[in-house]
């Protein structure tokens, strides 16, 4: 109910997300708040995106050698040359399934835990063994926890060669599809560990299901680390 917080994007979600309702004056659902919202922040992020990309000199033509597609292979080999120089990063694909899943799950003990959820309206309390359900909650720790250091160190390994290579004549859309794409190879990896670790210990009502919602945890929190990763350095956006 605070003017202040009306325009913070999440707001209306928020509101709809709870099941609060909105209470201002007009047509729109709250949900409908929460979309319209959404969409204006999509607006306003892309706006500063193209302001901040724009060539800033239009009518000077500079040479752009090869092809789209050229720039871009070249651009994903340079890439992974770039991952494979930090060992440690992959060794950490190893190490963190262990310790998160298996580790862990050594000395979870075995003592009931209850869970409240919400079903058709009515709140419901299910009761489970701890070490049960305890491969359902420790994958997806130890999947955005690998996928956001990937994003973190690609980001920080990159940077000063990307300007050169940028200033140089490749594509920024070249140089940003190889990030992205060596990003989303590890977010898939990262994925296909911790799933492959945690099937040790539990088994899900549905794969698929809990795979794909893996999978997304990891390129969100993938895009994350990326982010954390001009902001915080290299050791504050580990910390993060």
């Amino acid at each position: 109910d605070r003017l202040g917080t009306r325009v913070l994007p999440t707001h209306f979600i928020t509101l709809w997300m709870v099941g609060l309702p909105s209470d201002h004056n007009g047509p729109l659902s709250t949900l409908g708040w929460a979309l319209t919202a959404t969409v204006a922040a999509i607006v306003v992020a892309w706006a500063v995106v193209a302001a901040r990309t724009r060539a800033a000199h239009r009518s000077v033509r500079r040479a752009r050698p090869g092809s789209f597609v050229d720039q871009i292979l070249a651009a994903s080999r340079a890439a992974w040359r770039d991952a494979g120089r930090n060992p440690t990063l992959w060794v950490l694909f190893v190490v963190v399934p262990v310790v998160f899943i298996l580790g862990v799950y050594v000395v979870t003990p075995d003592k009931p835990i209850t869970f409240f959820l919400l079903e058709n309206g009515r709140r419901i309390a299910q009761t489970y063994p701890m070490i049960r359900i305890h491969g359902a909650t420790m994958a997806p720790i130890a999947v955005a926890s690998l996928a956001a250091l990937v994003g973190l160190f690609t980001v920080l390994d990159s940077h000063a060669g990307d300007r050169r290579a940028a200033l140089a004549g490749l594509r920024p859309a070249a140089l940003l599809a190889a990030r992205l794409g060596v990003l989303t190879a590890a977010a898939l990896g990262a994925t296909v560990v911790s799933l492959a670790t945690t099937a040790l210990i539990f088994q899900p009502a549905s794969w698929p299901t809990y795979a794909a919602a893996n999978l997304l945890l990891a390129l969100t929190y993938g895009l994350l680390g990326a982010l954390l990763a001009p902001i915080f350095g290299r050791i504050g956006g580990v910390f993060i």
